[in-house]
């Protein structure tokens, strides 16, 4: 469902989808979601007024492709691609701060994604702090915490520990930020 009932997912995308889905022309379909990017940027350049417009939209549509990117990058062992697209979302984050409203679902996804790719390439630690920070960002995606705890006990943590953990996380969160931006710890 998406924002207002408008859907803007490029056509690459859709289709690089469905072949992932059927575990076909993985390649391709890595290239199939640079094209989705550079048109969703082209899109931008070429009508600015529409694309302020219509940020949530374009927005979910982009975020949506470099998930895709990043899994299918993984996949392939392509672990810079899979890096370029997590980048990529937290430039848009950090450039496009319209639409405060949508801000904590374009979050978790950016989140999420850092954190699956850190547990991916062994970083444990930083895993668990996006994974924990996805949760607290966007909470009706319960998963995020049940994985941040699995890494936490994989780490030795305790399940009281955990809790402080989380407890700690939101306090800091809540906190006003130096500069206008969060920590990383």
């Amino acid at each position: 469902h998406p924002p207002g009932g408008v859907h803007f997912k490029p056509f690459q995308t859709e289709i690089a989808e469905v072949w992932t889905e059927r575990h076909l022309r993985p390649e391709q379909c890595l290239q199939l979601t640079q094209e989705a990017i550079r048109s969703v940027e082209q899109a931008e350049i070429d009508n600015p007024t529409a694309a302020r417009r219509f940020m949530a939209v374009i927005a979910q549509g982009l975020f949506q492709t470099l998930t895709l990117q990043q899994s299918i990058a993984t996949e392939l062992k392509k672990f810079d691609v899979a890096e370029a697209a997590v980048d990529r979302m937290k430039q848009y984050l950090e450039t496009h701060r319209e639409h405060p409203e949508d801000r904590p679902r374009l979050e978790h996804w950016y989140l999420s994604n850092a954190g699956l790719l850190a547990e991916l390439e062994g970083r444990k630690p930083d895993a668990l702090l996006y994974l924990s920070q996805a949760y607290q960002a966007y909470p009706e995606d319960a998963y995020r915490e049940v994985e941040a705890r699995q890494l936490w006990k994989g780490l030795g943590g305790s399940e009281e520990g955990f809790n402080a953990w989380m407890a700690a996380l939101a306090k800091t969160n809540q906190m006003p930020a130096a500069e206008g931006k969060p920590s990383p710890w």
